[in-house]
């Protein structure tokens, strides 16, 4: 499995702007980020990625936006996974819970996300 994700490191003005710089010069290689609930990883041990995911464990302290925007920062996305918990109408994903509710309330974020990923990115939701 891959990187443990970390929120721990502020990201600085210097680090945002040569991440935006890199995207914007198309050096990034598109993946499929893959985010792993850390709940559910137990269940994944067997599984293997092939070398075109991401693959992170998003933990129950962060949130699952904050992970995302600043993953987007990163690296091009072609394909999103979001692996977590799932009952009827919610999946929960780190310390997130996913539901229409919670996409309506945070639609400008969504938004932005969407706009971030590559034109023909693919959502995926495993529950």
């Amino acid at each position: 499995m891959g990187p443990v994700s970390s929120l721990a490191a502020p990201v600085t003005a210097a680090a945002l702007a040569a991440e935006v710089a890199l995207r914007a010069t198309g050096l990034t290689q598109s993946t499929e980020l893959v985010l792993i609930s850390e709940d559910v990883v137990p269940f994944l041990k067997q599984q293997r990625f092939s070398p075109q995911h991401t693959v992170l464990t998003v933990s129950h302290d962060e949130q699952l936006l904050d992970v995302l925007e600043r993953e987007l920062r990163r690296r091009r996305v072609s394909a999103l996974h979001l692996i977590g918990h799932g009952s009827p109408g919610v999946q929960t994903i780190g310390g997130s819970e996913l539901s229409l509710a919670s996409i309506t309330q945070q639609q400008s974020r969504w938004q932005h996300i969407g706009e971030q990923l590559e034109p023909e990115a693919k959502l995926f939701l495993y529950g």
